[in-house]
């Protein structure tokens, strides 16, 4: 009988540990839901150092607007198509660009006219 009852214990003990291992591998609170968790930080992390770099572009960009009008100069030139007195306004398009940066010619070319001569 001390053999049998030996037995019966370790069979009491394995049943538990399947029922908590089942818990562990198969509940939603378990470890697949745990990986699931981490590959969601995972990507939140990367979005958020992508969003990090983009609010240091932003912040170095706001710095220069600040201390300095050669960045006023470079954002006019390249975002409003600003050109100065004496230059001349180039643009080397692909087709479907030629609506878009033909109006930038006629703001260069209006505001140009609207200095008047150059000397």
């Amino acid at each position: 009988m001390h053999i049998n009852s030996n037995w019966f214990f370790a069979g009491i003990l394995g049943v538990l540990l399947v029922l908590t291992q089942r818990v562990l591998w198969l509940s939603h609170d378990g470890f697949p839901a745990d990986r699931a968790l981490m590959r969601k930080i995972d990507e939140q992390m990367q979005h958020n150092q992508h969003l990090n770099r983009l609010n240091d572009l932003l912040y170095s960009e706001v710095a220069s607007l600040e201390h300095g009008t050669a960045a006023v100069a470079q954002h006019a030139r390249t975002d409003l198509d600003f050109v100065k007195p004496g230059e001349t306004f180039y643009a080397v398009v692909q087709p479907h660009q030629v609506y878009r940066l033909s109006r930038g010619y006629e703001r260069a070319t209006r505001a140009s006219k609207e200095r008047g001569p150059t000397q």
